[in-house]
């Protein structure tokens, strides 16, 4: 993110009130260029108190709108429809989770060849 690229949303982030507090300006104008919420996640990493960790499971769906150009609304709705006994049958989202969970450590894989250090502790 502090390279200015970023593919976590609003949504899929949590922050207490307090660490938003401290903030040295808060929610403002991002300059012309990068996305808002970008432009917030990166005030966030350039404080040295700030500490992130994430789940070890998926908290929410993201269908990013560059990836569906020309779909219709018709077509929009119909992918959207077959996520809903995710949210609705516990089986279903078992299933969903562990289809994540496989696709998610396929990547740590593929981060740990890129970087060895990737997952070492820095504690």
């Amino acid at each position: 993110m502090l390279g200015g690229f970023n593919q976590v949303g609003p949504s899929e982030i949590a922050h207490t009130l307090d660490a938003y507090r401290r903030l040295p300006y808060g929610w403002r104008t991002s300059p012309v260029g990068p996305p808002t919420d970008l432009h917030m996640w990166q005030q966030w990493l350039g404080q040295p108190w700030c500490r992130l960790a994430s789940a070890h499971v998926p908290t929410g769906m993201h269908f990013p709108s560059h990836e569906r150009r020309g779909q219709s609304t018709a077509e929009r709705v119909q992918e959207l429809e077959k996520h809903v006994p995710v949210l609705r049958e516990p089986a279903a989202r078992i299933a969903w989770l562990r289809d994540r969970e496989d696709a998610l450590a396929w990547h740590v894989r593929k981060l740990g060849e890129l970087d060895p250090a990737y997952g070492r502790s820095t504690r």
